[in-house]
């Protein structure tokens, strides 16, 4: 019986082996058999194998920056290339289909933040996917690293097999005839293959590339994925050597086959539907019929991979792009030359053949250079029963390589399995394009390595570059080390469309507990749409979490910056530093840019002494009834005794212990100091002993002139003045427009805004700052809620927003402010945008800040150098923003100059901002077209009524249409007027809630067809 298993058993090695001579099986073309570790596969035949994925590069690719990437491939490459032994497969791909992956992969965990915050926003995903699909496609490029046995010497070899016959006979190493061979790797070549694959790497980095070396499982997903990704899901993994076992059963195994208890083979995990060959050169795979096409003559003229990605995106077709090299390319013509030399004399062709190959070998040998071996194809493909599609996308794919420098292809695959594989991703060394052979600097000339690469690989911001590749960018991510943007443009540029896009990812950012901690300071309406989304999208009992608030002059928006946390008698550091900061410009002089001498220490001893005169161990300030009817309720429920000698702290702390914690926030408002103190507390003598020699300009002392400043903000400044009464309570996303109490026009205009700006910083970012190290000056009492505040602020993503920035321009104390926010904010975790018109509105060490920097206007030469200059751009950067390549929206989008500053890189980039009408219509700020977005809203619900809209007016405005009712009744009444306005707008809504109630209808009764 044993001797019939053993004939059986060689019946099928034979039959397997013969598969292999005669490619009758489809899995006999993948010749990747086991691992190494964990970035290097194996061969069948022992040679090593590794993967780097490309993502491109971190700048604006022109001549010159075209020029240093070759130079540094050339040198990391012809040291590997100059003889037998290695083998690179470059492949690239584009897929307009299968980018709706990326894009939903990209969106998925902002999606996920949206779910567990309870935000009804869906739509908007759903609306972005299909919307950025419309202009973008799915891109790859990969680099698979071959070694093989014939790098090493004819000693090296002999010795490496002996060794491994020692090996196998020591060890009696079993039959794996269904599993990977663990032990099919030719260990000699480890040296050598780590060698190739680190310098590419080094070299590629040093280009500025953003490569990886893919992990093996990384890797073999890869070239699942260029065989069939419509068959593998996100989450698969192949089971390779480490990971866990899981045994098979096979029928009559050979005693000493452990096949069963090993990993299943590779070719049968990445190849997991067969494939069928049609009409003798397509083949089909699953639900996609595939057609190869293969280079037959090398081009004329050599051209850069950017042309030929030009003409294939005009060709509309998805397509794949795989270049085989290997080292010694001279040598595989020796014989052919000598052949041409015998018989160049009965053909002038012949001749010409001759001295090409002498041309190529005198290259080598006399010049120095490398000459490489390499073959190329493509391939297109289309559904299943779309063969007239694909007849059509495979000749557009032959015309469009065809003039890439002349090339010529054939499309006649004997056999069409090889001719694909020729395509896929490090399944072989074989291509069925016809061998060329080649000067090394040509063949990294057409490279496809240099199109612009995202440092991040998801995020809730996805922009694209100009032709197309999907850019997803993260704001606050881990990947900078800190978070400081700067946007300029002149208006109609597209500023506040990205800033809200910005904010929004922030809001949408991948792992959020909570709701994030913004605070845009604008002077207009500019982010009421983002305020407007976020509160529409909660449900009723968190809407108060997002606000918008107009800030007026008057008593009831009166904010006391002088309150500080709950039960602190004192400021925090960064609050002092900030009401010395605000006192200091309100007693600046009119029209002035600098203190009074010395003024900054009064106002710094002003504070101290204010706080200190007030605290409970000096003279508290009594509670007395009739201040705030909530705080009177709860002392009345609480049965608390009070008598003339009772104090507003003391009924602070007794409202806190007994859990009446906002209650005992409003207690306190009356125990601290406010404005209308300042000017008892200066008058103490000892203030005039120590600022009685210094003189104004005005001739007074400082304390006088102190004093004499204070009067005037009181009469003023009505909003600081009091004891607080505007809160935003436990907003977390707060807009505060300053459009009423910051107008321009003068001096006193300047003061004023600077003013404005600071008590809008302080409204909006007071919790942003406190930490660890301020719970040290917290009494016991508070403690524990402190600290539980503490954790969720160091958790939060906190970011301030500065719009219209240059309205600070009179204003150094603001402006000193925001330096203290960018120099200090990582250790707080808060980020900084500053939107402006004009870079030079930002100082020059808030530029030397910047990580993220947005330019979305160029202007004119003058201005491109001052730019250029500034950010230290490129030759072919500044000609981006000279020659019109930066522009406001249009059309698919408004594009822009983006400079990163990652851990690890600058990222300087040309991008778009695709919105989709859903985003523009949520995004809004235009009065009229938000009256007609939030009267839809009550109505028919946020999701449902910005699909109303975008449906009807997809440009994400009805202005056009308001505008053109409106001349209709002027020219039938000769006049319109603020109610005719409002009449038009409820006309357009009831008609847009017709339109949605009867489509509403038909989709009904379509789903009661169907069921």
């Amino acid at each position: 019986m044993s001797v019939v298993n053993s004939v059986l058993e060689g019946v099928d090695e034979f039959v397997y082996w013969a598969g292999s001579m005669f490619r009758s099986a489809a899995s006999v073309y993948c010749e990747l058999e086991t691992t190494d570790d964990e970035s290097t596969l194996v061969a069948k035949d022992g040679s090593l194998i590794s993967f780097i994925r490309v993502d491109g590069a971190r700048f604006l690719v022109g001549v010159e920056e075209f020029a240093s990437i070759h130079r540094s491939l050339m040198q990391g490459i012809e040291a590997f290339f100059g003889n037998p032994g290695h083998h690179m497969q470059i492949v690239f791909g584009c897929d307009k289909d299968f980018v709706v992956r990326d894009i939903t992969y990209a969106l998925d965990g902002s999606r996920e933040t949206a779910r567990n915050l309870q935000m009804d926003v869906q739509d908007m995903f759903d609306a972005k996917v299909a919307h950025m699909s419309q202009y973008t496609s799915h891109e790859e490029c990969y680099l698979v690293l071959w070694t093989h046995g014939s790098s090493m010497t004819k000693a090296e070899a002999a010795a490496a097999t002996k060794e491994k016959v020692q090996f196998n006979k020591e060890h009696s190493v079993p039959i794996m005839k269904h599993s990977q061979y663990l032990f099919a790797a030719i260990r000699e070549l480890r040296d050598r293959h780590g060698s190739f694959k680190r310098s590419i790497k080094l070299e590629m980095d040093t280009a500025g590339l953003d490569c990886e070396i893919l992990d093996a499982h990384s890797a073999l997903r890869v070239a699942r994925m260029s065989y069939d990704a419509d068959y593998t899901d996100e989450l698969w993994r192949p089971r390779l050597l480490g990971d866990k076992l899981s045994p098979r059963a096979f029928e009559n195994p050979h005693p000493r086959d452990i096949s069963d208890i090993l990993y299943p083979r590779i070719e049968h995990q990445i190849m997991p539907r067969d494939a069928e060959e049609l009409n003798g050169k397509w083949l089909r795979i699953g639900d996609r019929i595939i057609a190869p096409v293969h280079v037959y003559l090398f081009p004329k003229d050599i051209n850069t991979f950017q042309r030929l990605f030009a003409r294939l995106r005009e060709a509309d077709l998805p397509w794949r792009y795989s270049m085989m090299m290997e080292g010694g390319g001279v040598r595989g013509f020796g014989m052919k030359s000598m052949i041409a030399a015998l018989i160049s004399f009965a053909s002038s062709n012949n001749k010409l053949a001759n001295n090409a190959v002498q041309a190529l070998q005198n290259y080598q040998d006399m010049e120095g250079g490398t000459v490489v071996k390499v073959s190329m194809s493509f391939a297109t493909w289309a559904p299943v029963g779309e063969e007239k599609l694909l007849r059509s996308r495979e000749q557009r794919l032959a015309r469009a390589i065809e003039g890439w420098g002349g090339i010529e292809v054939f499309d006649k695959s004997g056999d069409p399995f090889e001719g694909v594989a020729s395509t896929l991703v490090g399944f072989s060394t074989k291509n069925m394009g016809t061998p060329a052979i080649a000067p090394l600097p040509d063949i990294v000339y057409m490279m496809p390595l240099q199109r612009p690469a995202s440092s991040w690989k998801e995020g809730a911001v996805l922009f694209r570059s100009p032709d197309g590749k999907l850019w997803p960018y993260q704001p606050g991510s881990s990947k900078q080390t800190t978070w400081i943007d700067i946007i300029f443009a002149k208006p109609g540029s597209g500023k506040s469309v990205l800033s809200n896009m910005l904010n929004w990812a922030i809001c949408v950012m991948p792992g959020l507990k909570r709701l994030p901690r913004i605070s845009v300071i604008d002077i207009g309406p500019s982010s009421s749409g983002l305020i407007s989304l976020v509160k529409d999208a909660l449900p009723p009992n968190l809407k108060h979490l997002a606000n918008y608030f107009r800030l007026r002059m008057t008593p009831e928006y009166a904010v006391n910056p002088f309150d500080t946390q709950l039960g602190y008698h004192y400021p925090i550091p960064q609050e002092r530093a900030f009401l010395v900061n605000l006192l200091t410009l309100l007693t600046m002089p009119m029209g002035k840019t600098e203190p009074y001498d010395g003024m900054p220490d009064i106002c710094g001893m002003v504070v101290d002494e204010a706080y200190r005169l007030y605290s409970p161990e000096k003279s508290p300030k009594r509670y007395s009834e009739h201040q705030d009817e909530k705080v009177d309720a709860a002392v009345r429920s609480l049965g608390l005794h009070t008598d003339e000698i009772t104090t507003w702290w003391d009924i602070t702390d007794e409202l806190f212990r007994n859990g009446m914690v906002h209650e005992a926030i409003l207690a306190q408002r009356f125990a601290v100091p406010n404005m209308n103190d300042l000017t008892s507390v200066v008058q103490d003598q000892s203030f005039r002993d120590v600022y009685t020699k210094p003189k104004t300009a005005t001739s007074e002392t400082i304390v006088d002139a102190f004093s004499r400043m204070i009067q005037s903000v009181l009469r003023e400044y009505p909003v600081l003045t009091s004891t607080t009464r505007f809160d935003i309570g436990d907003t977390r996303i707060v807009a505060i427009d300053l459009d009423e109490v910051a107008k321009s026009g003068g001096a006193a205009a300047d003061r004023r805004t600077g003013i404005m700006y600071m008590l809008g910083q302080f409204i909006g970012t007071r919790n942003f700052f406190f930490n660890e190290e301020n719970l040290q000056e917290c009494r016991p009492l508070y403690k524990t809620y402190h600290k539980g505040r503490v954790d969720e602020i160091k958790e939060d993503p906190k970011r301030v927003v500065f719009d219209e920035f240059h309205r600070t321009e009179n204003s150094p104390v603001v402006r000193d402010q925001v330096l203290v926010y960018m120099r200090e904010g990582r250790k707080w975790g808060v980020q900084v945008c500053l939107l402006s018109q004009s870079m030079n509105d930002f100082d020059k060490e808030m530029v030397e800040f910047a990580t993220s920097i947005f330019v979305l206007d160029g202007g004119d030469a003058a201005q491109v150098k001052e730019i250029g200059d500034r950010f230290g751009l490129s030759k072919t950067a500044r000609h981006a923003l000279e020659s019109g390549r930066v522009h406001p929206p249009r059309s698919g989008g408004s594009t822009f100059l983006a400079i990163f500053s990652t851990k690890k890189h600058r990222n300087e980039q040309l991008l778009t901002n695709t919105v989709g009408p859903m985003e523009l219509w949520a995004f809004s700020t235009t009065r009229k077209d938000t009256i007609l977005r939030d009267k839809l809203y009550r109505a028919i619900g946020s999701s449902k009524a910005r699909r109303v809209l975008a449906e009807n007016f997809p440009d994400g405005s009805a202005m056009d249409e308001i505008e053109r009712r409106e001349l209709a009744r002027k020219s039938a009444t000769g006049m319109i007027g603020e109610d005719d306005d409002t009449n038009i707008i409820e006309a357009m809504a009831d008609e847009l809630l017709t339109y949605s109630h009867k489509k509403d209808h038909e989709e009904k009764k379509r789903a009661a067809a169907l069921v």
